[in-house]
C-alpha cells in the first residue's frame, strides 16, 4: 500500500509540472510528458522552485527542459529561488565614539602655489 501512495504522490508531482508548463494541455501526450517529468523532478527535486516559476511562453512540451537551453533556465530559476534580496541587514549604532579623532594642522593651502611651497 505505501508503494501506491508512493506511486500517486509522484504523480501528483509529474501532473503539477505538466499542467504548469506545457502549452496545449488537451493536445499532451501523457506517458511521454510523465516520463520527462520524472527526469525533471529527479534533476530539480525541489517541488518550491517548481511553483515559484514564471515562464512568459510556456514550450509545447517537457522536453525543452532537457536541451541545453531548459537546462539553463532551470538552473537559474534555482539559483533565483535561493537568492534573497528582501532581507535588510541591520546595524546597531552605539553612542559611544570608537577610535581616536585626527588632528589637522593649519589652513588648507589656498593656491597651488602655496600647497606646493608647504613641505609637510
Amino acid at each position: 500500500m505505501k508503494t501506491t501512495k508512493k506511486r500517486n504522490a509522484e504523480f501528483q508531482k509529474c501532473k503539477f509540472v505538466i499542467l504548469n508548463f506545457c502549452k496545449d494541455v488537451d493536445k499532451i501526450n501523457w506517458g511521454k510528458e510523465v516520463k520527462i517529468a520524472k527526469k525533471l523532478l529527479k534533476l530539480f527535486p525541489n517541488m518550491e522552485n517548481w511553483g515559484k516559476i514564471n515562464m512568459g511562453e510556456k514550450p509545447v512540451s517537457l522536453s525543452w527542459f532537457l536541451t541545453e537551453e531548459g537546462n539553463e533556465f532551470l538552473i537559474l530559476a534555482e539559483k533565483r529561488r535561493k537568492l534573497d534580496l528582501d532581507t535588510k541587514k541591520t546595524y546597531s549604532l552605539s553612542e559611544d565614539k570608537i577610535g581616536k579623532d585626527s588632528e589637522t594642522k593649519g589652513n588648507k593651502p589656498k593656491s597651488t602655489l602655496d600647497f606646493l611651497n608647504s613641505n609637510p
